[in-house]
């Protein structure tokens, strides 16, 4: 099992922390900008899945990695919106403290 973190509508920038546990329900009432945060020490394999839905128009969301770099699977959108009605699943893990941080979309559920 893996801890779930429900969020409030998001409507400012903030972070997502890993602290918060490995499932977070983010809904984004604005577009923003997602700062990834408090990652493990290196050597240490940290996973944060995100499920990401609107507040009924189209947002979109700007990632920082705050300690770090991203490096992106060939299917990462090149501009990050969610639209009303969908559901994005993420990935972002790392395993050296947050230098590197891997993500992958698994898209869009409708």
């Amino acid at each position: 099992t893996e801890t779930v973190f429900p969020s409030e509508n998001i409507t400012s920038s903030q972070t997502v922390s890993f602290v918060k546990g490995h499932y977070q329900i983010v809904q984004v009432g604005a577009n923003v900008t997602l700062t990834l945060t408090d990652w493990p020490d290196e050597g240490k394999m940290g996973r944060i899945r995100l499920q990401i839905t609107s507040d009924g128009s189209d947002r979109t969301i700007t990632w920082q990695a705050a300690a770090g770099t991203f490096k992106s699977h060939s299917d990462w959108p090149s501009t990050f919106t969610v639209s009303d009605g969908e559901t994005w699943i993420v990935d972002f893990w790392t395993i050296n403290g947050g230098t590197t941080v891997f993500r992958q979309s698994y898209g869009s559920f409708s």
